[in-house]
């Protein structure tokens, strides 16, 4: 057993105290990172997986089972010839990203127009599976429950299904689009997420496995339960995380940051209008109809509908978001019915496996400190870079072929910081705790 106590002793333990301490010291400290720290603030909303989506996974291939459908700027009469055209192709399922909320009639009065709510509701009333977007509002920190649900007019939603279309983004500046809430609950009905309805109506068995997983049933529980809302961000365990298939190219072809192939196909609005679009696209598909520019192949600009995605190459100073919304519900959709989810790592296991890996760091590190102390400097740093290269490529290696989402955050700042940490318990904290005990000895023993 000699090796075991070359490797692992008592100062083991103690170092490793040290280190936890002195960063949870240093994480109590009130500091406005993005006033001191630029560069953090600009990966703010990078996650090591995102590697996988732009650079390391081989692209997959397009999901025919979808077709997305611009609609541009189109009119409600407009669209009601769209819809028309669609339908004469016998399409499963047809979901609009779009909301119907104001009556016009009174409009097309006064300017002599063709009444194109009439036209837009008989359009509807001809289609089979319709699902038009609701939008939740007023939200109830007691409840956890959502007060308000806004619908588009009566007379649209007779022929129609209903989904919401609240997107979950993160906090800042970027609405950065990875999590979902797969259903919701308004005054104690539950409502299902947008794409989660159209996949339900598409393929019902497939939607009944996805809402069996865990983190749906605690959801549909504590909501059911009315737990007040929990502002402490430990709401984020109910939601999934977006497995993303990929996008549509915007350029006419052209590889552009924005994706590569397209994952999905896709109807521009000229082509709708006309009818000189592949009918193949439309027959037994699930189109999702919504903005993606005027037209597709010319939207290059910043839009309230579009989204930050982790396939969005620019992580670091995003300049221009990569994906309309209609986009991610199509993603969403494909994620479903492939079955193809992200797991996060249970919290417990995660914090083992943080600590596990923080251990074998300070024992590396301990050994490296007694037993090569003169080139200490440079080799300290080399085996660091060298741990949270195997780390972190083992992380990225998993969530591609596992689709397993582990958090390791705090292992990289804990191996980023160890070294000094590190030397500083050995070199003066360990020194001067052993001569304060032997002062306090000392003090005990003249008496």
């Amino acid at each position: 057993m000699k090796w075991y106590h070359k490797w692992f002793h008592i100062d083991v333990v103690f170092s490793a105290m040290f280190v936890f301490l002195l960063l949870f010291l240093v994480g109590k400290i009130p500091i406005k990172t993005d006033m001191v720290d630029p560069i953090g603030a600009a990966l703010e909303d990078f996650q090591l997986s995102d590697l996988v989506y732009t650079s390391l996974r081989d692209e997959p291939t397009k999901d025919t089972t979808i077709t997305l459908v611009n609609i541009g700027n189109l009119s409600r009469a407009e669209l009601s010839v769209l819809m028309s055209n669609l339908n004469k192709h016998n399409p499963a399922v047809i979901g609009i990203d779009a909301r119907f909320f104001k009556d016009k009639t009174q409009y097309y009065i006064d300017n002599g127009l063709v009444n194109g709510d009439s036209l837009l509701e008989i359009a509807f009333a001809e289609t089979k599976n319709l699902v038009l977007a609701t939008k939740l509002a007023d939200l109830n920190e007691n409840t956890s429950q959502w007060d308000t649900v806004h619908t588009s007019l009566p007379r649209f939603m007779k022929s129609a299904h209903e989904g919401t279309v609240n997107m979950i983004t993160t906090e800042n500046d970027f609405r950065v689009a990875r999590k979902i809430a797969a259903l919701d609950f308004v005054k104690d009905s539950m409502k299902m997420f947008f794409p989660v309805k159209i996949a339900s109506l598409y393929n019902k068995q497939k939607v009944d496995k996805f809402l069996k997983r865990k983190k749906v049933l605690e959801l549909i529980k504590d909501k059911k339960e009315k737990h007040p809302l929990d502002t402490t961000g430990e709401s984020q365990k109910y939601l999934e995380i977006i497995y993303y298939r990929g996008n549509i190219n915007n350029f006419g072809g052209t590889t552009d940051v924005f994706g590569k192939k397209d994952a999905f196909n896709k109807i521009d609005v000229q082509e709708g209008m006309e009818n000189t679009f592949n009918p193949s696209f439309v027959k037994n598909k699930i189109l999702l109809l919504g903005y993606m520019g005027e037209t597709i192949d010319n939207n290059k600009y910043w839009d309230e509908d579009k989204f930050y995605t982790p396939l969005n190459k620019k992580f670091a100073g995003k300049s221009f978001p990569d994906m309309y919304g209609v986009t991610v519900h199509a993603n969403i959709v494909s994620m479903i019915l492939d079955e193809k989810y992200i797991t996060e790592l249970d919290q417990t296991a995660n914090f083992i496996l943080m600590i596990a890996l923080c251990l074998i760091g300070v024992i590396i590190f301990s050994y490296i400190h007694h037993h090569n102390h003169v080139w200490w400097d440079g080799l300290s740093v080399i085996v660091m870079l060298l741990m949270l290269l195997v780390i972190i490529g083992v992380q990225l290696y998993i969530f591609e072929y596992y689709r397993i989402e582990i958090d390791i955050s705090f292992v990289m700042i804990f191996l980023f910081v160890l070294g000094n940490f590190i030397e500083l318990y050995y070199e003066y904290a360990k020194p001067g705790a052993l001569w304060c005990l032997r002062k306090v000895i000392g003090i005990f023993i003249k008496k």
